[in-house]
Order: C-alpha cells, then sequence, then structure tokens
C-alpha cells in the first residue's frame, strides 16, 4: 500500500473515533495513553500494512486486559461499526494475540470480517493448523453473509497482495479447488472477484489445471461461472495461453495483420498521455474458401445423387458461421518500460476484449497515460509499444520517452 491509504485509512480523525467506540464499550479505555501509544516516534516512518499490526498492538497495551477479555470487548465494539478499512485492525488484534484459541479465534473473524476483512489474519492460522483451518473455510461457504463465504476464498489464496505467500498451495493448490467449486455460481460480485484472483493465483505456477477447471466449468450456463472464468484466466492470456482463448470462445491465432501502427505525439514526457492508432485487417480470403467449399460439395452432389440440398445448405451455414466466429478478435497492446537497471518491463493493456472485424480492414485507436508513482517509477529513454492479436505480438514500435516537466 502506498501512503495515500495511510492517510487514507489512518489518519486521526479515523483513529480517534476508533478509540472514541473502544470506550463506548470499555469505559476504563483511556484514550488519551491510545493515542500516545500510536503516535510515536516510528509512526512516521512505517507504512498502511505496518499501521494496522501497529494500531492492534497499542490497543492491547491500553486495554490492559487479557486476550479473552479484550476480545469481547472488541467484538462489541465491532457491532456499533459500518464496513471501514480501518477496521482491520481487529482481526489484526486477534492473529497476535489468539492463535491459541482456534474456537473463539474462528468465530472472531468471522464477526470481524463482516465490516472489514479477515483475509490476512486467517493466514495466520492456516500456518499453524492447516487441516482444521481449511475444514472451517469448507463450512463457511455456505454462509448467509456473503463477506463470510468471500473470506472463504480470500483467506487460502495462494498469492494474496499484501501478505506473504501460502507456499504449500503455491505448490499444491488442489486442496483449494473444493471451496471455490462450491462458490462458482455465487451470485455476489464481491465472491465473484474473490474467486477468480484465487484462480489467477493458481494459474501462475499450474496453468493447466485451471484450464482444465474452466473447461468443466464451461458446461454452467450461469452468469457469475462465466465471469468468474473469463477473470481467473487473465493472467495467462496477457501470455498468449492458446487454450485459455478458446475457453473464452475467442480462438486461436487468427489470420490477420496489424499495420501503419503510429504514435500520434512527438514528444511524450513522464506524467503525459500520449495516443497511437493502427490499422487491422482479414488476411484469411474467407470468399476464396467459400466458393472453393462450394465447388467440392457440387462435384459430390453430381456423384451421389442422394445428397440432400437441405443438408449442403446447413453445412454451408456452419462454415460460414465458424469463418465469422474466427473475427472474434482478442486485442491488446503492450508497453515495454525501460527500468533503472537498462532492461525493459513489459506490462499488457486491453483494447478490445471481444472484437468483431466486421469489415476486411478497421483503423483501431488508444490513449495511454505514463504515470509516475510509488512502485511504478518510469525512466527517460527508449521503449516500445506493440500492438497484441489473441495472443501474437504482431507490430511494434518503439517512442523516446522524455524526462517529466517540471
Amino acid at each position: 500500500m502506498t501512503s495515500k491509504y495511510k492517510q487514507l485509512f489512518y489518519n486521526r480523525q479515523a483513529i480517534e473515533f476508533k478509540g472514541s467506540k473502544i470506550n463506548e464499550s470499555y469505559p476504563a479505555f483511556d484514550q488519551k495513553l491510545f493515542l500516545n501509544l500510536v503516535y510515536d516516534k516510528q509512526w512516521e516512518q512505517i507504512d498502511t500494512k505496518q499501521c494496522t499490526i501497529h494500531v492492534s498492538l497499542k490497543i492491547h497495551i491500553a486495554l490492559n486486559k487479557s486476550y479473552l477479555e479484550s476480545l469481547d470487548i472488541l467484538l462489541h465494539t465491532n457491532k456499533g461499526l459500518s464496513f471501514n478499512y480501518t477496521n482491520f485492525i481487529f482481526p489484526e488484534y486477534v492473529s497476535f494475540y489468539g492463535l491459541d484459541y482456534f474456537d473463539e479465534f474462528m468465530q472472531a473473524l468471522k464477526q470481524f470480517t463482516r465490516n472489514s476483512s479477515s483475509e490476512f489474519a486467517i493466514r495466520q492460522f492456516m500456518l499453524k493448523n492447516q487441516g482444521k483451518t481449511m475444514q472451517q473455510l469448507y463450512e463457511w461457504t455456505k454462509d448467509k453473509d456473503f463477506h463470510v463465504r468471500r473470506l472463504t476464498s480470500e483467506g487460502c489464496r495462494p498469492i494474496l497482495p499484501w501478505s506473504f505467500r501460502l507456499q504449500q498451495f503455491v505448490k499444491d493448490p488442489t486442496p483449494v479447488i473444493p471451496i471455490l467449486e462450491l462458490l462458482n455460481q455465487d451470485p455476489q460480485l464481491y465472491v465473484q472477484r474473490s474467486v477468480s484472483n484465487n484462480l489467477n493465483d493458481i494459474s501462475r505456477n499450474h496453468p493447466d489445471l485451471v484450464i482444465q477447471l474452466c473447461r468443466e466449468w464451461s458446461k454452467i450456463n450461469n452468469g457469475s461461472t462465466k465471469f468468474i472464468k473469463k477473470r481467473a484466466v487473465r493472467t495467462i492470456l496477457k501470455q498468449g495461453n492458446q487454450e485459455a482463448l478458446q475457453i473464452l470462445g475467442v480462438g486461436t491465432k487468427e489470420q490477420v495483420r496489424v499495420s501503419n501502427l503510429k504514435i500520434h505525439e512527438k514528444i511524450i514526457r513522464i506524467g503525459n498521455q500520449f495516443s497511437f492508432s493502427f490499422d487491422i485487417e482479414d488476411i484469411s480470403n474467407k470468399e476464396n474458401a467459400n466458393q472453393q467449399y462450394l465447388n467440392q460439395n457440387s462435384k459430390q452432389k453430381q456423384k451421389n445423387n442422394l445428397v440432400n440440398n437441405q443438408s449442403i445448405n446447413e453445412d454451408f451455414c456452419q462454415k460460414k458461421q465458424n469463418n465469422e466466429d474466427k473475427n472474434i478478435l482478442r486485442i491488446e497492446y503492450k508497453i515495454y518500460y525501460l527500468k533503472k537497471n537498462g532492461k525493459h518491463s513489459p506490462k499488457v493493456f486491453m483494447i478490445h476484449y471481444n472484437y468483431y472485424l466486421k469489415n476486411k480492414i478497421s483503423t483501431l485507436q488508444g490513449r495511454q497515460k505514463v504515470e509516475q508513482a510509488i512502485g511504478k517509477i518510469n525512466y527517460p529513454g527508449i521503449d516500445y509499444l506493440s500492438i497484441i492479436v489473441n495472443g501474437v505480438e504482431k507490430a511494434k514500435e518503439e517512442f523516446y520517452l522524455h524526462e517529466q516537466e517540471q
């Protein structure tokens, strides 16, 4: 997380509010002491994730009670709160002091996740007792609260951002699959995104497993499942995985040509936006192929009078439909950004997810802002822009990225 999230979630007003709510549940809670503990010499140096841990530890000191007594106070406090990311301090508290109390730990995380998320905290217990924790998550997939159902997927993600990896699932994700299968038709978008993110994590090391699972789920005629499948393979799609393209109905390497790739701005600076355009052309010669197909059927008809004219027409219509399907294209662009070490780091962006190439040739356009941010630093020098069609790089152009204007 960047400093802007720290300012958003852990500003003084938010911390004071949490202190006042704890005080309402436990009047002996010393709010002044709590604030002094939070805003110590370390506060300005720590990042957002560390803030969550920091505030949780200071709550424990200010409460000056046993873990179970403190937990009752915080659970009572949580009932009066609405969903807010600052509330992450409560499940974080449980992960520090509750690992020896499995039942109390799980029930507390279930309550806390409704007003924030217990996705980080539950991973601590996953390290200590994977089997028992996974069984609990499995049971929660049937919970009425979609926040709890989402936790069952998010809590066992192999590669969860802002948290440590669950190496056992990075290596072998099969224990995770039964949970995802129970959620693959969940009506809540919040849950669907988590399931697709979990599968996307798995695809980084086990693409064949995710492809196989998505093929099986293709038999399910459900909008939620379709959404999950689409997002589950997004990383391997960017890698040009042709099987993933087939699952989504896009097809394989198409007979198209990309030409006239142009970057419109003469000077492109860090922090500014640039635009580009290119032509995409169908070079499959469909008309000739269709004519050849008709000629072959005409000769067959002369040889065999039993051939049914209706069958020929149906076959031709199916052939025409298949040719039209081949014109459904996934069009992306990739920028090779120059890094500090002199090498280029590619980043893929979407132009059209399912583009139907109606005409023989079409002109498409795109825009890109070269942002400068924490964790996303750009350097002046030669960068490259390429156009990707159905996972295949079709055209590439270089441009010079200038220093940001002062």
